[in-house]
């Protein structure tokens, strides 16, 4: 159950930049990377931080196992009739034993990145303390 827009949606990256381009329009959309965990076994989900450039806003993509994004999303801001279908599509295929990965959009503001950055250097620090 692939929509067409996730089938024909070309992504491209590089260190800084992440280009969106969809076969029905004709630009592309850059985005600014400003920060990116990579997937781990652990934490079972990647995340990337990008500005949009046609709003300028801070916007947290995630996308990992299911079961993860599911416990992390807001759940006074769940649409019932999405997370209906999502559940069905997720039970229709866990059956057929197919892999499955949600993925999330969080509006962020600057102070809770800034937190967050500086979070991350705190917890750096001390682990190169610690070695």
């Amino acid at each position: 159950m692939q929509s067409e827009r996730s089938i024909d949606t070309q992504m491209e990256f590089d260190s800084s930049m992440m280009g969106i381009t969809h076969p029905k329009r004709a630009d592309q959309q850059i985005f600014q990377i400003l920060s990116r965990m990579d997937f781990t076994s652990e934490r079972r989900r990647m995340s990337i931080l990008v500005r949009d450039p046609r709003d300028q806003q801070l916007k947290l993509y995630v996308k990992g196992a299911d079961d993860v994004i599911r416990d992390r999303l807001d759940k006074q801001n769940q649409d019932e009739k999405i997370v209906t279908k999502v559940e069905q599509f997720l039970n229709e295929t866990s059956t057929k034993g197919l892999r499955t990965f949600l993925y999330a959009m969080k509006v962020l503001d600057e102070g809770e990145v800034q937190a967050f950055h500086e979070e991350l250097t705190r917890i750096y620090e001390l682990k190169v303390r610690n070695k």
